[in-house]
């Protein structure tokens, strides 16, 4: 989930910039240093999760959303949304101990040594991953991030954040149905709007432009407002409806005015901000013709035609656009990947509160209720992580 707990939001600057670059300036006891802690790298690309719980979360399961049903039928149906039946069903499964293994387990041995890394870079050895890919990836940098600012404006939970393209701006959204537009490095509230939204704001993000924002939320709502050039609020309007919380929204890498959103409906909307009406290019349903909530849509950033959805099931599907079928079918789907410990579990009802790509593509990350965060490689057919 991209939750951010509390009334206030917090960015941790990045300092691994320019690592490749000060990689030659690096003194021996510097090496000592980072060689010391190099033990902590991950192994393997299963990554283990690292979450933080209160002790009644031990003792107990919660639906993947706690906020009180909206009551305007004429919005959305939220018989699709999380507190239902079969989520009850999966609450009567104790799972603490389970749970406590997962939370408290140990960081897995290391997959790259920096030592043998850095001696390649001087000699001019190309890696994959790249140095500084391998560096944002060590335990020890990660551990040695602090808090560089701390931004006060919500007066709800903040659920959602999103960078613009350069940087240098944060668009927030909130419980408290309010968007606010942060010029985080001078630590101020640039714009704060009513985002039109009946219920909690669970994503908003820029356009291209830096003029455009939008937003999803748990009245099944995408909608749009627009800024001015002088950073003020012209207009916000309703793009589309889903019949269910739509939880999550994707921007097209290749085409900047199309968004793709994902609800508890199970559909998967098109919407090109330039027509009047959203476009329904897919209904999930699994092997049983049973309809999926979706909890996550994330588009590939190399490939725009490719798409992943992850839901109240156990599998993250990556879907090709270009095939997906009007009938509500599976077409398009290029492959899905499930844990083999997941596949064929009574006992745990896992399902995927978020999926999304990397940044070339090769791979997809999906966080699992109660249970573990898998990495899988986009190029294996089979779908193991």
């Amino acid at each position: 989930k991209d939750q951010v707990d509390g009334a206030g939001s917090s960015v941790d600057k990045d300092r691994v910039v320019g690592a490749e670059a000060a990689a030659s300036n690096l003194s021996a006891v510097d090496l000592d240093s980072i060689s010391d802690s190099s033990d902590n790298y991950f192994e393997t690309p299963r990554v283990g999760a690292r979450q933080i719980v209160r002790a009644a979360d031990l003792t107990s399961s919660g639906s993947n959303s706690n906020v009180e049903e909206e009551e305007d039928p004429d919005d959305y149906d939220d018989i699709n949304s999380s507190s239902t039946e079969e989520d009850e069903a999966t609450n009567n499964v104790d799972i603490t101990e389970h749970t406590k293994a997962v939370v408290f387990k140990g960081i897995s041995k290391p997959k790259h040594n920096f030592i043998q890394d850095l001696t390649r870079l001087q000699m001019g050895h190309r890696m994959v991953p790249s140095f500084s890919q391998r560096l944002c990836g060590s335990v020890d940098l990660v551990r040695r991030l602090k808090l560089a600012y701390k931004l006060s404006g919500h007066e709800g939970c903040v659920n959602s954040l999103h960078f613009n393209q350069s940087g240098s701006k944060i668009a927030s959204g909130s419980d408290d149905l309010n968007i606010i537009v942060w010029e985080w490095e001078k630590n101020q509230k640039m714009l704060q709007f009513d985002s039109g939204h009946k219920a909690n704001v669970f994503q908003s993000k820029f356009m291209p432009g830096d003029l455009l924002i939008t937003s999803c939320s748990r009245d099944g709502q995408v909608r749009l407002a627009e800024l001015s050039v002088t950073g003020e609020l012209r207009s916000t309007k309703k793009l589309g409806q889903h019949k269910g919380p739509a939880h999550k929204m994707s921007l097209l890498p290749d085409c900047p005015y199309v968004v793709l959103s994902a609800g508890e409906d199970g559909q998967v909307l098109s919407v090109d901000i330039r027509e009047q009406k959203p476009d329904k290019i897919l209904l999930l349903k699994n092997e049983k013709d049973k309809k999926i909530p979706i909890y996550s849509i994330h588009s590939s950033p190399s490939n725009g035609n490719w798409f992943c959805t992850s839901g109240r099931d156990q599998f993250v599907r990556i879907f090709d656009r270009r095939f997906l079928k009007r009938d509500g079918r599976l077409g398009g789907q290029v492959v899905r990947y499930c844990p083999e410990n997941l596949k064929d579990n009574d006992e745990l009802k896992a399902y995927i509160t978020c999926a999304v790509f990397s940044e070339d593509g090769r791979e997809v990350i999906g966080s699992y209720n109660d249970e573990d965060i898998y990495l899988f490689n986009t190029y294996d057919p089979e779908g193991s992580p």
